[in-house]
C-alpha cells in the first residue's frame, strides 16, 4: 500500500462529517426526501419512499453516499436509521391530523439493525407514540440481510408482520439466494431494480427476466414495484408485464416533503394526473 494525497483529503473530509455528526442529530439536521410510487396505467400516487438528505450548515445538501458509508463502516448507521423512522412518523402524523391518511411512507432497515435494535420494540413504539396505523408505514428489508441469521430475521419478520405492518423486499434480485429467500421469507411487497434493463447488449435479455419475476409474483400473489424507472419506455414496458406501480426519476426523483405536498395538491387539482419530470 502506497500513501496517496488523496487518501489524506478523504481521511480529514470523513473525520469532518464524524465530528460533525452529533451536531447533525440534535440540530435536526437530518431530513427526509420523498420519491413518489405511482401506478402508470391509473396516474395515482399510491405511495412514496423516504430518503436521507443531510442539511449540512456549511456543506450545503448532501447526498446519502457522502455519509452513509462512513457510518456503516463505523457502526453509527442505527442511529440514523432510528432517526428517519421517527421523522417518517412525525410526517405520518401530520398527515393523519390534515386528514390524508390514505398516504403511507415506506422506510429503510438496514442489515446491522436486526442486530443492534429490537425492531419490533422500536417500530411497534413508534406507532404507539406518534398514533398511527402500522399500514402507513412500510418497511423496506434488502434481501442480503436475510444471509446470516435467516432464522432469527424471519422470526423477527413475521412478528412485524403480526402488528399490522407489510413487509417490502427491497433489492430484489440484486443478491445471491434470490428465490430461496423469497421462499423462506415471508414479505408482502418485491421491490425490484430496473438495474436489469442496464446495458445496451442485454438489454433484451433483462426484459425476459423481469418479464419472468413480475410473473412469479403475480403467481405468488405479491405486488411489485419497480424502482429506478428513468424511461417512458421502460415505465410502458412494466405496465405491458403486469407491473404497474413504477418509482423513479421518470416521474419524480427525490423531493423534500414540502415538494411532495406540493405535487400532491396538483395532483389532486388536475384531475388525478401526476406531470413527469
Amino acid at each position: 500500500s502506497f500513501y496517496d494525497e488523496a487518501m489524506e483529503i478523504k481521511r480529514r473530509q470523513d473525520q469532518e462529517i464524524l465530528d460533525d455528526i452529533q451536531n447533525a442529530f440534535d440540530d435536526d439536521q437530518f431530513v427526509i426526501y420523498l420519491q413518489p410510487q405511482v401506478n402508470h396505467r391509473t396516474q395515482e400516487i399510491v405511495g412514496t419512499e423516504a430518503l436521507v438528505r443531510w442539511l449540512h450548515p456549511k456543506k450545503g445538501l448532501l447526498a446519502p453516499g457522502e455519509f452513509i458509508p462512513l457510518l456503516e463502516s463505523r457502526g453509527m448507521i442505527s442511529m440514523l436509521d432510528k432517526h428517519v423512522w421517527k421523522l417518517a412518523c412525525r410526517q405520518l402524523r401530520k398527515w393523519k391530523d390534515e386528514g390524508k391518511e390514505h398516504l403511507s411512507i415506506s422506510v429503510n432497515i438496514s442489515t446491522k439493525d436486526f442486530y443492534y435494535e429490537d425492531l419490533y420494540e422500536v417500530f411497534t413504539g413508534l406507532i404507539e407514540e406518534y398514533q398511527i396505523s402500522e399500514k402507513n408505514l412500510k418497511l423496506e428489508i434488502t434481501e442480503s440481510a436475510f444471509a446470516i441469521d435467516e432464522v432469527k430475521q424471519i422470526e423477527t419478520v413475521e412478528k412485524l408482520q403480526k402488528a399490522g405492518f407489510v413487509i417490502e423486499m427491497d433489492d430484489f434480485g440484486s443478491g445471491y439466494s434470490s428465490l430461496n429467500t423469497l421462499k423462506n421469507t415471508p414479505v408482502d411487497v418485491i421491490k425490484m431494480d430496473m438495474a436489469f434493463m442496464s446495458g445496451k447488449d442485454i438489454y433484451k435479455r433483462g426484459a425476459d427476466i423481469l418479464q419472468m419475476v413480475v410473473s412469479m409474483a403475480q403467481r405468488l400473489n405479491m405486488p411489485i414495484i419497480a424502482e429506478g424507472v428513468e424511461t417512458l419506455e421502460q415505465a410502458e414496458f412494466l405496465s405491458e408485464i403486469g407491473c404497474d406501480i413504477i418509482q423513479g426519476y421518470f416521474y419524480q426523483k427525490p423531493c423534500s416533503v414540502e415538494e411532495f405536498e406540493a405535487i400532491l395538491d396538483k395532483y389532486e387539482k388536475e384531475g388525478n394526473t401526476i406531470q413527469t419530470k
